[in-house]
């Protein structure tokens, strides 16, 4: 799964919310990760919030757009807690999830989209995944870029130990 699933930034401007997303995925066993044109930072930085996470560095991809680094994708899964005028293909987090492993078991290539810190993914962005995720929350639904790249990658990793745990 570490290579069936990319986790997707669009252009991210903190190195310390960049070491959270790191230590994140390196906490779930996830491995792939590009930025969609990064503000320039000190990617040194992100070991603030990642320690001993130096390794991930080297493997991480940049990308000059969003249709780029989802041109090897089967399906793409743009996270966002805005609710929209325009009417996405839009599921729950766990629904997500679910039929992201039934792709990542027929060895299809998936993708994680999240957006900026500030303001998320932009409408033209949406339009470039296959689906909307919603993470339920409280009437308060902003979620750190962190929190909401865990919560996906928990939900993914809790199904997939389900399905091999009887």
């Amino acid at each position: 799964m570490k290579d069936a699933v990319s986790i997707i930034l669009v252009e991210p401007q903190n190195p310390i919310n960049l070491g959270t997303v790191i230590r994140a995925m390196k906490n779930m066993g996830f491995e792939a990760l590009s930025l969609v044109k990064p503000a320039p930072m000190a990617f040194d930085k992100t070991q603030i919030s990642a320690h001993h996470t130096e390794d991930f560095l080297e493997k991480i991809k940049i990308y000059d757009s969003l249709d780029e680094a989802l041109s090897h994708c089967h399906e793409s899964y743009g996270f966002s807690a805005r609710k929209r005028a325009q009417a996405w293909a839009s599921v729950e987090v766990g629904d997500a999830a679910t039929r992201m492993l039934s792709l990542v078991n027929e060895n299809k290539k998936i993708a994680l989209v999240f957006g900026r810190e500030q303001t998320g993914l932009t409408n033209e962005e949406l339009e470039r995944c296959t689906f909307q995720v919603h993470i339920p929350t409280s009437e308060y639904a902003s979620l750190n870029l962190a929190q909401a790249v865990l919560i996906a990658m928990y939900e993914i990793q809790r199904q997939s130990k389900a399905m091999c745990d009887p």
